[in-house]
C-alpha cells in the first residue's frame, strides 16, 4: 500500500511539475512569436543580461601577475545579486555555490 501511494503521489508531482513547464514553455513562445500580446510583468533570461568590467589593481594579483580566483568568485557573486536585484525587485537570498575550477590561470 505504501509503495502505490507513493507511486501515486510521484506520479502526481511529476504531472503538476510538466504542466507548470508548458505553461512556462507556452508563455515564452508568446514572448518569440508575438511580443506585444506578452505579458508586461514577464521577461525572458536572455533579457535579463546585465555586463561589468573593472580594473584590476595590482592588491588582486598574485605574485606571477595573474588574478586571484577569489577576487573573481567575489566579482561574479557581486553581477549575480546585481542582476537579480534589478529583475526581481528584492534582494535574492542564495542558498549555494557550485563546486568551481579554475582551469587556467586568469591574466590582466
Amino acid at each position: 500500500m505504501r509503495k502505490k501511494k507513493r507511486a501515486e503521489h510521484k506520479t502526481d508531482t511529476e504531472n503538476q511539475d510538466t504542466d507548470r513547464l508548458n505553461a512556462l514553455l507556452a508563455e515564452g513562445r508568446v514572448f518569440c512569436d508575438m511580443p506585444a500580446l506578452a505579458d508586461r510583468d514577464s521577461i525572458l533570461i536572455r533579457d535579463t543580461c546585465l555586463q561589468n568590467s573593472f580594473i584590476c589593481q595590482p592588491q588582486q594579483r598574485n605574485i606571477h601577475g595573474r588574478i586571484f580566483g577569489g577576487f573573481l568568485m567575489r566579482r561574479a557573486f557581486e553581477i549575480a545579486f546585481s542582476t537579480t536585484y534589478a529583475f526581481a525587485g528584492v534582494a535574492p537570498h542564495f542558498l549555494e555555490v557550485d563546486h568551481v575550477d579554475f582551469v587556467r590561470p586568469v591574466s590582466n
